[in-house]
């Protein structure tokens, strides 16, 4: 009724439409693709080579990205929107907020001395577990490549 009329005449706040435009770019979504493949490639390293330097701090930083944007899409679109069945992006949703969670797992495990694996054989498999789920983010890319691929066939059609 006249309520919902009401509703669809508020517009967005300007804050919401300027990070909203931004996640929903090429730009951006290009940059997490990026940021994606680079993950991968450093879960990769750490693999073969945990001697590294550095390879914790990279990993960290990489959480941070992954979780910025991650509670841009839940503040931005709302959290209702975020957990909506119904949205054709639910699923990808849970994906996200599951590796998220999964990298402070992963961070607490590795960096907290109580929850170390300390040589126990049970506690390392599952830190490799984890490492290994977490380079699942790589099928977003997927998602990524579709859109760009609709993109340019649209932008074909056009000409």
């Amino acid at each position: 009724g006249a309520r919902s009329d009401l509703v669809e005449e508020v517009e967005m706040e300007p804050w919401r439409e300027f990070v909203t435009g931004m996640l929903q770019s090429l730009t951006f979504q290009s940059a997490i693709a990026v940021t994606i493949i680079a993950n991968a490639v450093t879960l990769g390293i750490e693999t073969d080579h945990p001697e590294y330097p550095h390879l914790n701090t990279l990993e960290l930083t990489f959480l941070a990205i992954f979780t910025v944007e991650m509670l841009l899409h839940m503040i931005c679109f709302g959290f209702a929107e975020f957990f909506d069945v119904s949205d054709p992006d639910f699923h990808w949703n849970i994906f996200d907020l599951v590796i998220v969670c999964l990298g402070f797992v992963d961070c607490a495990m590795e960096n907290l001395p109580c929850l170390q694996a300390s040589g126990k054989s049970s506690g390392a498999t599952l830190i490799r577990l984890i490492r290994l789920l977490r380079i699942l983010r790589i099928f977003k890319i997927v998602r990524f490549l579709k859109q760009l691929y609709l993109l340019a066939y649209g932008f074909l059609e056009a000409a």
